[in-house]
């Protein structure tokens, strides 16, 4: 069964089938697990009418991306500026949002580093960078860095500098580390 969730209600996080009113908001239950292989909300007494209840209760699927504007939604992966544990500067790290801000605190979420599982409240993010994105930084970079040397060394006009660079980076030459 497809649920058309355009058509929910403000608020509404779960479907419920077969029923008159299949919205629902459900965000503030506890859920269960029960040995029977079912998620039901409530106290942790399983009733016949929870079982039924967690048969015909579908979830709001968590959104898949997140374009970067605003806050990220709870559920999504993504980088966040933080410390991997109190011995480490501030980095980018992949991590996941488990809560969403705090009154007083509206630009923050909270975050597990999915390196470590710490967690913290995180200010900076950004959308989980694809391939592309991290080898066009790593050729900037190094197209950088080669510009910056060349024009060190030479009283050559620095647009020629940075088209030379680009061409010698493109032509797959890489600074050597020495051993």
């Amino acid at each position: 069964m497809k649920i058309d969730w355009s058509k929910a209600p403000e608020g509404a996080t779960h479907y419920y089938r077969n029923s008159p009113q299949p919205w629902r908001d459900l965000s503030g239950y506890t859920w269960k697990y029960f040995s029977h292989g079912a998620w039901c909300p409530g106290p942790s007494v399983s009733t016949s009418a929870e079982l039924m209840l967690s048969a015909d209760l579908l979830a709001k699927p968590l959104p898949q991306t997140w374009t970067g504007e605003g806050l990220p939604p709870v559920g999504i992966e993504i980088e966040a500026m933080m410390r991997r544990n109190m011995l480490d500067g501030y980095a980018w790290h992949r991590a996941k949002v488990v809560h969403g801000p705090l009154p007083g605190s509206e630009g923050e979420v909270l975050v597990f580093c999915l390196e470590t599982t710490s967690p913290a409240w995180v200010d900076e993010f950004r959308p989980v960078r694809t391939p592309e994105q991290i080898a066009a930084e790593a050729r900037q970079k190094g197209i950088e860095e080669l510009g910056n040397f060349l024009s060190t060394n030479t009283t050559t006009p620095t647009p020629f500098l940075w088209e030379a660079a680009q061409k010698i980076y493109d032509a797959g030459y890489r600074k050597q580390v020495e051993p």
